[in-house]
């Protein structure tokens, strides 16, 4: 069995967002973990992003987004899909 290139930094930074949401479609997630898990350049791009979002929930818990936001963004969606 041969040993699988390692993804490039470019790629791993260009997927952080994927990676941390659980969502990645055309890498695996252990290719992906593997790189940040050995590359000193990437590896606190990630921890970055992370803790970034780790505040973002902390300052955001409990808040409820208005009634008239949810129906705006409903709707673009609703637009979007009629689109395709």
């Amino acid at each position: 069995m041969t040993k699988r290139e390692m993804i490039s930094c470019e790629e791993a930074l260009q997927l952080v967002q994927e990676f941390l949401d659980g969502e990645l479609e055309d890498v695996s997630e252990s290719d992906v973990k593997r790189h940040f898990e050995v590359c000193e350049r990437c590896y606190p791009h990630l921890k970055f992003e992370s803790a970034y979002r780790d505040a973002v929930c902390r300052a955001v818990k409990g808040q409820v987004a208005p009634p008239e936001l949810k129906a705006t963004v409903a709707e673009l969606i609703e637009r979007v899909r009629a689109e395709e």
